[in-house]
């Protein structure tokens, strides 16, 4: 059994600390590293998400790059570079992160080792998904899918091996001094 029958009290336990104390709710506002901020009535009219969310595309475009170098094997890194920097991705989850990260204060510098770990997990099922063996996919985002340009062998070592290079990145590359 995935739970204990003692780990279930918990739950309303922690519901009940948080209605204990009165919560002052305010708006919450975003610092981002331009300057502005969301959240408040004066300066949302100066936020743009779509120019938010394209200065973090192309940055995270640029660590995912750095992040998977080619090495030996070389075809399966080859392979992975190919599903994860494949052009036409929108990089939803690793955007939220970082915007999350910056929403509590945070600095864009430590999110973006688990933004790229969440873009690289992505790519992983995107990878496995369109596998013969499950939906058959020959296309991605308009492009030949992994498995078709690469072969289904070299498609499942390339997914596989972005789950532990996922979990490796954010260790080593989260700034300490940043993520205590």
């Amino acid at each position: 059994m995935l739970f204990s029958a003692s780990a279930t009290p918990l739950v309303p336990s922690l519901c009940l600390l948080a209605a204990e104390k009165p919560v002052n709710r305010r708006p919450m506002m975003m610092r981002l590293s331009g300057g502005g901020a969301i959240g408040s009535s004066s300066s949302s009219s100066n936020f743009d998400l779509k120019t938010y969310w394209g200065t973090l595309m192309t940055e995270i475009n640029q660590k995912l790059d750095e992040a998977i170098p080619v090495k030996y094997p070389a075809g399966i890194y080859e392979s992975m570079r190919y599903s994860v920097l494949a052009q036409g991705a929108k990089r939803a989850p690793p955007v939220m992160c970082v915007a999350a990260c910056e929403l509590f204060g945070g600095d864009r510098l430590a999110a973006f080792p688990t933004a790229c770990a969440l873009e690289m997990v992505h790519a992983a099922s995107l990878i496995h998904d369109d596998l013969p063996c499950m939906d058959d996919d020959p296309v991605r985002r308009g492009k030949p899918s992994n498995h078709t340009v690469y072969g289904s062998d070299i498609a499942i070592l390339a997914g596989d091996a972005l789950f532990p290079l996922a979990f490796q990145h954010i260790v080593s590359h989260t700034p300490p001094d940043l993520v205590p």
